[in-house]
């Protein structure tokens, strides 16, 4: 090929990638793929710093390490949340054919309440509906509960003290099997009762008919365990020795789960989930010299792993875990930059019922923050809010009552309602924030899955419609006495007081027939605009619309009943506040219609029930203008028809007929129906 040739080549070449390069720049990049968050949370929000530094002093130590020894022996001793403080354990044999008839028995009742409509467990590991409870306990039931008797057992049996040896749970039966409550979501077991740790200790007392589980005692909770999750110690002081070590040589987890590395020469302590609140006791510099699972311990804390030999007993091994995990060599102390940062730590995690799927349920997210800070917090919601810890009673308060006290509140208090708790972070603007581990929320009465540990308000709905703020009873300081001092929230300056525009005067008039109603108002100066805002009674929320005359008509009200209607003047500029609303104006549509048969001297009218009624009226005159019109009324909203008597003889008489209903002490009549007519016989 020529110079010249290969010159011509080069600039066609040249000439190409330019024009690739030019294509290139008009083909618009992929938008990075951004995390979601819940209405009015944002991506700051995730910040731990967030949320502390709304505290006055974030990293104030707020209790001391013997304060917090006196709270959990508070919470021990008290009585009515199933907690044992397991170092003051002294029983030491048990009657095993006693105690195998008691978990049997006991297993029915459980097995009557899983099937209950509280839990409606009724489907079997296939996704087979189990018709009756009957069903239940003679089927599907029948082996788990058949399991809780050990047959093998003598009046005369020891105690056993074991160990953790991996994360694992604590079930309400001996048994892989399911208990489902949706065929289609196997992500939901009620047969879990509780998550415990690696290194945690139990009581272990029966064993299941199988030999595959233990009826075992931890701290919290009381159920079967897996045989293979826990290692027997020889004795019960060895078993105190491997977990209840000095404070100052112990090491936490407070990260939501970290692993141990792989290891093929020590596989019995590699890869080992350890989730928030592990305490391992670590390993002086004396006890260790070689290598530890074929590896130099630069750069790594050297714990005690528990480990399960062959024969089931306890021994423990050296294990590394890396100074990159989020750990502490002694709990954390206790001030609200650390709360916040643990609480958070655990956030886009799944949510599992019992502590299934390696995940947390709500309290069981609680317990594992506050037990990064020496605390052993009560299994549940009720028996959390049992504890004998600084509490507030919210029950039977308003919204804006119980909204001043949480705004008080630091990082990190607990808010329950039957059924679900969350860890409250702090007030922005008007909402209340918390995190916490959610399985379901709902809209407008709807149901939907979440499954999440997520930041939301306290305005998220329950199915009743009732707001989480509404549904609040009990909020707690995990960390405070009963008589302990609240730490300080920082105050922000209070910003000059804007006027605020008057609530206009509203009137109303209703066209039952016309379905809508006619709302009209005074004008309000320095208005820019209004606020129309209506719902129908029983309803949760107000649609609202804007409009800058000073009337409105609601049209569409297609179902009868009582509905509301308010309005506000909205602001014309930033140098006034929004009016308050209007007093609200209820309206009644409802327009009913009848039929006539003729009687003798009575005339027989009939109609159908209006389901939001309380009653109706029914009106006759001989006259076409109801002039002179009688008026029977009838108070019972089931009734259909009603036969006016003593009328005159072959005489031409006009009824209507309309319902009231009777709301908020008073009554609201619709609309009367077109006049029908009739002659008597």
């Amino acid at each position: 090929m020529t110079e010249q040739k290969m010159k011509k080549k080069s600039s066609k070449i040249t000439a190409l990638l330019a024009a690739v390069a030019m294509i290139m720049t008009l083909i618009p990049s992929p938008a990075a793929a951004a995390v979601k968050y819940h209405e009015d949370v944002t991506a700051e929000m995730s910040k731990a710093s967030y949320w502390s530094d709304k505290m006055k002093e974030p990293e104030k130590v707020l209790v001391t390490e013997n304060g917090i020894d006196e709270i959990q022996r508070s919470i021990y001793s008290a009585g009515g949340m199933n907690m044992t403080d397991l170092s003051k354990w002294t029983r030491e044999t048990f009657n095993g054919v006693t105690a195998g008839d008691d978990l049997k028995n006991g297993a029915v009742q459980d097995a009557k309440d899983a099937y209950s409509p509280t839990y409606w467990c009724r489907y079997d590991d296939a996704g087979n509906y189990i018709a009756s409870v009957e069903e239940a306990l003679n089927g599907y039931y029948k082996p788990m509960i058949d399991n809780c008797k050990d047959e093998t057992a003598t009046d005369s049996m020891p105690v056993r003290f074991a160990i953790c040896t991996k994360r694992t749970c604590i079930t309400l039966f001996p048994s892989e099997l399911p208990l489902h409550d949706d065929p289609n979501d196997p992500d939901y077991d009620f047969r879990f009762l509780s998550a415990v740790r690696v290194n945690e200790p139990v009581v272990l007392m029966a064993k299941s008919n199988d030999g595959k589980y233990y009826q075992a005692t931890s701290s919290c909770v009381s159920g079967w365990i897996p045989k293979e999750d826990v290692a027997i110690c020889e004795s019960k002081e060895a078993w105190l020795k491997a977990w209840n070590f000095d404070k100052n040589k112990t090491l936490v987890v407070y990260d939501d789960k970290i692993r141990t590395e792989d290891s093929n020469f020590n596989p019995a302590a590699a890869n080992r989930l350890l989730p928030m609140g592990t305490c391992l006791e670590l390993a002086d510099e004396s006890e260790w010299t070689d290598l530890i699972s074929n590896r130099a311990a630069y750069n790594n804390h050297v714990v005690w792993m528990p480990v399960r030999k062959t024969d089931g007993t306890y021994e423990r091994e050296l294990a590394l875990i890396g100074e990159n995990k989020k750990v502490s060599e002694g709990f954390l102390p206790v001030t609200s930059e650390n709360i916040a940062m643990v609480a958070l730590n655990w956030l886009g995690d799944a949510y599992g019922w019992g502590g299934m799927l390696s995940a947390n349920d709500c309290s069981g997210y609680v317990r594992d923050v506050y037990k990064c800070f020496g605390l052993d917090l009560a299994r549940n919601t009720s028996w959390q809010a049992l504890q004998p810890v600084k509490k507030y009673d919210l029950r039977g308060k308003s919204n804006q009552k119980k909204a001043e006290i949480i705004k008080k509140l630091p990082v990190g208090a607990v808010l329950i309602f039957d059924g679900h708790e969350m860890i409250y972070l702090g007030d922005d603007g008007d909402k209340l924030y918390v995190i916490s581990s959610v399985s379901n929320m709902a809209k407008d009465g709807v149901k939907y899955r979440v499954r999440d540990t997520l930041i939301n308000t306290l305005d998220v709905q329950r199915k009743s419609k009732a707001t989480w703020l509404e549904s609040l009873e009990t909020a707690n300081v995990p960390y405070l006495d009963v008589d302990g001092e609240l730490p300080e929230r920082k105050t922000e300056p209070k910003p000059e007081p804007v006027p605020q525009l008057p609530a206009p005067k509203l009137s109303i008039k209703a066209n039952s027939g016309k379905k809508s109603v006619e709302m009209s108002w005074n004008e309000i100066e320095n208005a820019g605009g209004y606020l129309v805002s209506y719902r129908k009674s029983d309803a949760a929320n107000w649609t609202v619309k804007n409009t800058n005359k000073v009337d409105y008509t609601v049209k569409g009200l297609n179902e009868s009943g009582i509905y509301q209607f308010r309005v506000a003047a909205k602001p014309g500029s930033d140098k006034m506040r929004q009016s308050k609303y209007s007093d609200t104006l209820n309206a009644y549509i409802s327009k009913m219609k009848c039929k006539l048969n003729a009687g003798k001297r009575s005339l027989k009218v009939t109609w159908k029930k209006d389901k939001s009624a309380s009653g109706y009226y029914i009106r006759y005159s001989v006259k076409k203008s109801m002039k002179g019109a009688k008026t029977i009324m009838i108070k019972k909203a089931g009734v259909q028809s009603y036969k006016i008597k003593k009328l005159k003889k072959k005489k031409r008489y006009y009824v209507q007929i309309r319902a009231f209903k009777k709301y908020g002490g008073k009554v609201y009549k619709g609309e009367f129906s077109d006049k029908v007519s009739k002659k008597t016989k």
